[in-house]
């Protein structure tokens, strides 16, 4: 993951630096990460994460959040603040939380994890050569042999798509805990489940009926209380 941290401050600059890498080092994730005292100066650097200082002279951090608003940007966004005050202002589509000053490692270690499920759900899933899907657009798989039928979710440019793929060959690929095989021919996204039961799952947006076979009753139960539990600590 690409991380800029941006705070006129050179001690909590250093400071936050140290705490990410302890992150990232008792999570055994490696980041490059890019250290400023004023954000005009990360240059061409394109960070997935930007830890921002709410008070700074100049462009203040709030400022700064609504530019990259304008200009679309994706990067996710942490606000540092020494005034709880400021969070309502901060508020946007790509703020993830807020870190308060003094800074400790249990807010970031919970902020980092819902950064972390947030980019699982933006990773990129080649279907065939040049086409590509996001984890999130993908609803449920089934399974026909040697060939898989995606149904994506509502937005995406297609309802689905027919793809030469095994069921060994999409757990290679799709992310732990956000996927579960209900059935010998069923693979579902946990996220697009609107309705758990023992028998069966209801799909969001159509409400969709899928059949969850005796089989994998009870390691189903278990991975998804996983993942629900997991979306609650940390969200997304």
């Amino acid at each position: 993951m690409k991380i800029l941290i941006c705070d006129d401050q050179p001690y909590y600059v250093e400071k936050l630096e140290n705490l990410v890498r302890e992150y990232g080092e008792n999570n055994k994730e490696d980041y490059e990460i890019h250290t400023v005292n004023n954000f005009m100066d990360k240059g061409d650097f394109d960070p997935e994460l930007i830890f921002l200082d709410v008070e700074m002279p100049g462009k203040s951090g709030i400022e700064i959040k609504k530019e990259l608003e304008e200009n679309h940007s994706s990067s996710l966004i942490i606000f540092v603040t020494n005034y709880i005050e400021n969070v309502y202002e901060a508020f946007g589509m790509n703020v993830i939380g807020f870190l308060p000053k003094p800074l400790d490692y249990m807010t970031l270690d919970l902020l980092m994890k819902k950064v972390n499920n947030i980019l699982i759900g933006r990773q990129i899933v080649e279907l065939e050569p040049a086409v590509c899907v996001r984890v999130d657009d993908i609803r449920y798989i089934e399974m026909d042999g040697n060939y898989s039928d995606v149904i994506f979710a509502k937005g995406f440019r297609e309802k689905h798509r027919i793809v030469r793929r095994t069921l060994s060959q999409w757990k290679e690929v799709l992310p732990r805990y956000y996927f579960m095989d209900i059935n010998k021919s069923c693979i579902v996204h946990c996220g697009h489940i609107s309705k758990y039961s023992p028998g069966e799952v209801i799909m969001d947006e159509d409400g969709e009926r899928l059949t969850i076979s005796r089989r994998h009753k009870a390691q189903c139960a278990e991975e998804y209380r996983k993942y629900v539990i997991m979306m609650t600590r940390y969200g997304r």
